[in-house]
């Protein structure tokens, strides 16, 4: 990794990349707590598809933007301060879209569970009701008699 100018122009356009995809996954987080709220699959499951591919794209960024870890940010050399601001500027608001992320996905998760815990009281009670129906004509039900008597 080389500490020229056309590095950290590089950088900035990386972080740039990241915060475009962090700020579509967050559209989508957004999307994705509306659809499971209103009990929606079918566009929830296409909504995380492009959430997958999103991902894949952010994966992607972050592994171009690896060799930038392994240096010491005192070496870079920027096209000026405003450059290097701009860039520090563009982190702080990728690590904020972060929290939001996952803020949004914490809560579409208890959604998610808070609504998979009611169908499944839903679904108890209903065997319960099917129970109590089939005992209830059980008792109506005249008792089976066996005819023992011959004819010959």
């Amino acid at each position: 990794m080389t500490t020229d100018v056309a590095a950290t122009d590089l950088l900035t356009s990386l972080m740039e990349r990241k915060c475009r995809c962090l700020e579509q996954l967050l559209a989508l987080g957004q999307q994705q707590g509306t659809l499971v709220a209103a009990g929606e699959v079918t566009p929830l499951l296409q909504l995380l598809s492009a959430k997958q591919q999103l991902l894949a794209a952010l994966q992607a960024v972050e592994q171009q933007l690896d060799p930038y870890r392994l240096q010491e940010p005192a070496e870079r050399q920027w096209r000026g301060e405003a450059a290097r601001r701009q860039c520090g500027q563009l982190l702080a608001r990728a690590e904020a879209l972060f929290q939001e992320i996952l803020a949004a996905e914490r809560n579409s998760e208890d959604e998610l569970r808070r609504r998979r815990d009611e169908t499944g009281r839903q679904l108890a009670q209903a065997q319960q009701a099917t129970l109590a129906r089939q005992a209830y004509v059980d008792m109506t039900l005249p008792p089976a008699q066996l005819d023992l008597t011959s004819q010959s």
